[in-house]
């Protein structure tokens, strides 16, 4: 993200943030660092792992809603923050951020929404009706900006407070004008974002998104089909989907690989130094240690179950030899790749990944 925020929250040495959405641990950087400099323990609620163990949480709004209340109530008066994925990244889920607002609302806690896999991919978006006090997104995803463009959107309640990191010519003007000059930036991403928009509009958003997500799940059912496995996430019970959906892949599969693979789960070392607390929800912790780590002179065995060192080395291999970029995750003892789905993909272009997975398949 090309905005970021100073502290909108005053630093208070007992205060918990919640950060909803992860996978892994460490959390992001962006709850992480904030969350360092206020002193603030960041309470980790990452039901994600409960969901392939228990009645999947992601699919039931109800259930979600009430994972959120358990982990409010934990925090108790020291909750100061919840941050919210508007559509989480792994599992891809839509979640009921107008539902969770509320919530939060009536325990006096303000929200923050990452809303990078919304904004182009959920038509008929209003932020400001959704009730949180912060929104903020990227718009190189589904709306096809370049990298560097970004949108914030601030409730007008809280912009006094909210600040850009770098100060620069607008400094003490209002909201607008300190984010609108800051330092030496190339506004080009700005600038060409007019004509994403428009390029949009054009196509219909509506149109745009019953065409992605109607093809995702296609694909999804294309990949099942031919890897002959059975769990895909990301497919709501009413069958909505935010293009994007998690298919389970084969194993065993026989490939190797050589070196670490970039973006592979690992502490960071923005998270030392800062207090990170879990919760329980359905009975399971939000420990997720066995999911992360990479992938350095690795031979794929058919003996053992994937570990992410597996799913790190597949994401590469398929990167750099195939030219197939699709997320590779490991998480709940089996290895998930991501797909997506955009106006310009066709149904033929899941083919591929399906041969080069299948030519790694090793028989029962």
């Amino acid at each position: 993200m090309s905005l970021k925020l100073t502290h909108p929250l005053p630093a208070r040495l007992s205060a918990v943030w919640l950060s909803v959405g992860k996978y892994t641990k460490p959390p992001s950087p962006t709850a992480s660092l904030p969350a360092l400099h206020s002193h603030a323990t960041l309470l980790c609620d990452m039901f994600v792992r409960a969901w392939f163990h228990s009645s999947c949480p992601l699919q039931d709004e109800d259930q979600l809603v009430s994972c959120y209340a358990a982990a409010i109530k934990a925090a108790g008066r020291r909750l100061q923050l919840v941050v919210l994925d508007h559509v989480t990244s792994f599992p891809p889920a839509i979640m009921p951020v107008k539902r969770i607002c509320d919530l939060c609302r009536g325990a006096g806690v303000p929200v923050l929404v990452d809303g990078a896999h919304a904004i182009g991919a959920l038509p008929d978006l209003d932020v400001p009706s959704m009730g949180c006090e912060y929104y903020t997104t990227n718009l190189h995803k589904w709306m096809c900006a370049p990298k560097g463009a970004a949108l914030l959107w601030v409730h007008p309640s809280k912009q006094a407070s909210v600040h850009p990191l770098v100060v620069s010519h607008g400094h003490g003007l209002g909201f607008r004008a300190e984010f609108l000059w800051q330092g030496t930036s190339d506004f080009t991403p700005w600038l060409a974002t007019t004509a994403c928009i428009t390029v949009m509009e054009a196509l219909g958003p509506a149109e745009v998104a019953k065409y992605s997500h109607s093809l995702v799940k296609q694909a999804t059912q294309l990949l099942q089909q031919a890897w002959s496995t059975k769990i895909a996430i990301g497919i709501a019970q009413n069958g909505n989907t935010a293009g994007m959906v998690a298919v389970q892949l084969p194993w065993p599969l026989r490939f190797s690989s050589t070196g670490s693979a970039a973006g592979s789960g690992s502490s960071n070392g923005i998270a030392r130094g800062l207090t990170v607390s879990s919760v329980t929800v359905n009975g399971m912790s939000s420990d997720s240690s066995n999911v992360a780590g990479a992938a350095t002179a690795v031979q794929h065995s058919s003996s053992r179950p994937p570990n992410a060192a597996d799913a790190a080395a597949l994401n590469k291999l398929l990167r750099d030899q195939h030219r197939i970029e699709v997320p590779v995750v490991c998480v709940g003892g089996m290895l998930w790749v991501r797909i997506s789905a955009q106006i310009y993909n066709r149904l033929q272009d899941y083919q591929k990944l399906i041969d080069v997975i299948l030519g790694m398949a090793v028989s029962a």
